[in-house]
């Protein structure tokens, strides 16, 4: 349930534009004798999937456009996993 929550809440923060605290080092968590950290992967684009749309322009070399329709690649879907992949980083 900890990824469930936590893609949500970096959902949110994406779409109303707030930034992401970098990532905090597991053995710089400060906790109590009697608790434990774990890490939590998240996939961020799998929470932002049903958010509003929102239609950009953009240009790219036509031999790009052309190998890409060859190959019926989704413009939209690409790019959306690509910034996905760019916020992992």
């Amino acid at each position: 349930m900890a990824e469930e929550v936590w893609g949500m809440v970096c959902a949110d923060y994406l779409e109303n534009g707030d930034k992401l605290r970098a990532p905090s080092a597991v053995n710089q968590v400060e906790h109590a004798d009697v608790a434990f950290v774990i890490l939590v992967k998240m996939d961020v684009a799998k929470y932002l999937q049903d958010g509003p749309l929102v239609k950009k322009n953009l240009a790219i070399p036509a031999w790009a456009n052309q190998l890409a329709q060859d190959k019926q690649i989704n413009f939209s879907a690409l790019l959306t996993k690509a910034i996905a992949q760019e916020l992992e980083h």
